[in-house]
């Protein structure tokens, strides 16, 4: 999973797996799903993500969650 904040756009972007994504749709206003060519979500969009959520404990929860991955 991986998420990025543009905050410029203000936009939130969560990335849920890795997946071609084939259609998009709004689940709710401003908040657009991704999906693959099964049905399956990929990701997760957010517009004006700073007004629907708090940003920054979002960004705290990715780092307490972070994993190292040693090849």
């Amino acid at each position: 999973m991986r998420m990025e904040y543009e905050k410029e756009e203000d936009v939130l972007y969560i990335q849920l797996r890795e997946a071609e994504i084939k259609d998009s749709d709004e689940v709710a206003p401003n908040m657009i799903v991704d999906y693959d060519s099964e049905g399956n979500a990929v990701a997760i969009e957010i517009l004006f993500a700073s007004q629907k959520t708090d940003i920054q404990k979002l960004i705290c929860l990715a780092i307490e969650n972070v994993e190292v991955c040693h090849k």
